[in-house]
């Protein structure tokens, strides 16, 4: 319905995409979906498998604002779980599984996409480890105030070739999120503001009271908590206990007026990069 303003509860069952083409594209607003008997495990949206596709295959494509996903299963999908361009997106109670590359995705051909909410939901690879490096928890590009907390994710991490992508990303123009409470096992790179020094970053936000452990069975063990070219960001009160040689970096000239403030750590908290 063009018009959005509408709920659509799904009954339970396992719904396979049925190809590349025909995955859920959402462009109305004022949408909500989720499963009718609010049990995550009970629905799930099923994609083509955990394998590189030569078209677009992800279990939610939202264009639309103020949509909201929840209480069911993502899984299998050739590219996102979740990828949104619309702003208000709200995700509570989803379990995204096995996906190809990121599990949310957020990019926009506009300036911003606004005030997203990602709580409550399982991020997790079940065999222990990803398909490729090129994979992620949420990697979100122009993302402004948003709020990620209360979720758990695991095993993102790379078999081969080069380091996976963080559990949680915010980079390429990210302004004010807020990233707290979350616990990450067992992935490459934790959380991430910002990434190299090219253009504009991450502006402020704030890491707060997450919990991330890597044991180091993994090939590429990298970083807790890293800041790259991300000023005015403030690092309190998280625990980390890692196999890598740091806990916390900040990198680059650019990344200044920063707190990293009472984290418990195993390991340094370094500053890298000038």
């Amino acid at each position: 319905d063009a018009g959005g303003n509408g709920t659509i509860l799904i009954a339970d069952g396992d719904y396979p995409i049925a190809s590349t083409t025909s995955f859920p594209y959402i462009t109305a607003s004022n949408v909500v979906i989720r499963s009718l008997s609010g049990q995550r495990d009970a629905v799930i949206v099923r994609g083509g498998g955990n394998v590189a596709t030569s078209s677009t295959e992800d279990g939610f494509l939202v264009a639309g604002d103020n949509v909201t996903i929840a209480d069911l299963t993502i899984r299998e999908v050739g590219n996102h779980g979740i990828q949104v361009s619309g702003h208000n997106l709200f995700v509570h109670n989803v379990r995204i599984q096995d996906t190809y590359e990121q599990m949310i995705k957020g990019s926009s051909s506009a300036p911003t996409i606004e005030m997203g909410t990602v709580q409550c939901s399982l991020f997790e690879y079940t065999e222990g480890i990803g398909p490729n490096w090129y994979i992620g928890g949420l990697d979100i590009h122009k993302g402004v105030d948003w709020q990620v907390h209360d979720n758990v994710f695991k095993d993102i991490s790379s078999p081969h070739t080069s380091v996976a992508e963080h559990a949680i990303h915010f980079w390429n123009n990210c302004v004010n999120n807020t990233i707290e409470r979350n616990v990450i096992i067992n992935c490459d790179r934790g959380i991430g503001f910002g990434l190299g020094t090219n253009g504009n970053q991450n502006q402020g936000g704030i890491i707060r009271n997450n919990m991330i452990t890597n044991d180091g069975s993994n090939i590429y063990d990298d970083v807790g908590i890293g800041l790259e070219s991300s000023p005015d960001t403030k690092i309190y009160n998280n625990s980390i206990f890692i196999d890598y040689f740091n806990a916390i970096e900040y990198r680059f000239n650019t990344t200044t007026n920063v707190d990293i403030i009472n984290n418990l750590c195993n390991q340094a908290l370094a500053s890298r990069n000038g």
